[in-house]
């Protein structure tokens, strides 16, 4: 299991929450497309706490998209992805 960035960047060590949520899927392999995302004590989304590293334990994974399942692609990005947005 391997959590990347959108540059590229190795998340996995991150963000242990989401790792072991998206291990738990009963799947071979997937690539899903999402945002990571942390609250502050109100429960609103804040990207601060990502980005200056002070909620990496708790971030979640708002998935929108399951572009590859089980080897076969899925969402198809130039037909709007609708198969995969519907699959998450």
């Amino acid at each position: 299991m391997r959590l990347y960035s959108r540059p590229g960047n190795d998340l996995t060590r991150r963000f242990p929450l989401i790792v072991d949520a998206l291990a738990r899927l009963r799947s071979r392999s997937c690539i899903v497309d999402g945002e990571a995302v942390a609250c502050d004590d109100n429960g609103v989304a804040s990207f601060d706490l990502i980005r200056h590293h002070r909620a990496n334990g708790s971030v979640f994974l708002f998935a929108f998209d399951l572009i590859e399942l089980n080897g076969d692609a899925v969402a198809a990005r130039s037909a709007g992805g609708a198969q995969g947005r519907a699959r998450v």
